[in-house]
C-alpha cells in the first residue's frame, strides 16, 4: 500500500470543534442531531439539505464575515501529535502521500505551509478539486495507475467511509477526530480494514502492510 489518501479535518488538524462551531452558527435552529449527521454523508450534500431546511436570513455582509471568522479561526488549530513526524517518515520511506477533503483551499493550504508539510502531498484533493471525495478518490488512483485496493484512505467520519466504499477504497477510521469506533463500525463496511486510537496505532498498521 503505497499510495496513502489522508483526510484533513480530524486526522492531520484538530479542527473538530471549530468546524462544529461554525456549523452550528450557521444553522442555529438545526438540532444537535442533524448537525451531526453532516458528517455521516457526504458533507457538502448534507450542507445543501441543511441549508434547505434553515435559510439564511443574513445579508450577504454577515455571511462573509461569518465565513472570514471561521478561516481565522481554523487558522489556529494544530496538528495532533505525532501526525507531523508520521507524514514525513512515511514521505521519505517512499510512500506516496495525497489528500482528499471537503475542505477548501484558503482553510486547508495555510496550515500545511504554516506546519511546512505541504511539499509532501503529491495531490492536494479540496473542495475545488471536486465536492465529492468519490471523484477524487478516482482521479488520485488514475494519475497513480493504483487500483482501489491497492490504496489506503484515513478518516475520521462515517460519510467518508461510505464514500470509499462505493469502489471498495480500504480505509483506516481512526476516534481522535469526529466520530467515535462505535460511530466508524455502525455501517458494518467491508472497507473499513481497520479503526485506531492513537497515531502510533496508525504507523504501526501501515508499516505493516
Amino acid at each position: 500500500k503505497k499510495l496513502l489518501i489522508f483526510d484533513f479535518d480530524g486526522v492531520i488538524f484538530d479542527s473538530t470543534k471549530v468546524a462544529t462551531d461554525y456549523l452550528r452558527t450557521l444553522f442555529p435552529l438545526a438540532t444537535e442531531e442533524e448537525i451531526r449527521t453532516i458528517l455521516i454523508g457526504n458533507f457538502h450534500e448534507s450542507m445543501e439539505r441543511l441549508t434547505a431546511l434553515y435559510p439564511s436570513q443574513d445579508t450577504e455582509e454577515e455571511k462573509i464575515l461569518r465565513r472570514e471568522r471561521y478561516a481565522k479561526n481554523k487558522l489556529g488549530v494544530k496538528t495532533y501529535a505525532g501526525m507531523i513526524n508520521l507524514l514525513n517518515d512515511l514521505h521519505a520511506a517512499g510512500y506516496i502521500l495525497t489528500l482528499n477533503t471537503s475542505s477548501a483551499n484558503a482553510n486547508c493550504i495555510p496550515l500545511l505551509d504554516r506546519e511546512k508539510i505541504t511539499h509532501l502531498f503529491d495531490f492536494l484533493g479540496t473542495k475545488e478539486i471536486a465536492k465529492s471525495k468519490v471523484e477524487k478518490f478516482k482521479l488520485i488512483q488514475e494519475a497513480n495507475y493504483m487500483r482501489p485496493e491497492d490504496t489506503l484512505f484515513i478518516t475520521d467520519t462515517l460519510g467518508d467511509l461510505e464514500e470509499a466504499a462505493t469502489d471498495n477504497t480500504p480505509t483506516i477510521g481512526v476516534t481522535w477526530g469526529a466520530h467515535t469506533r462505535d460511530i466508524l463500525t455502525s455501517g458494518g463496511h467491508k472497507n473499513l480494514v481497520q479503526v485506531v486510537d492513537q497515531v502510533d496505532e496508525l504507523r504501526e498498521y501501515i508499516l505493516k502492510l
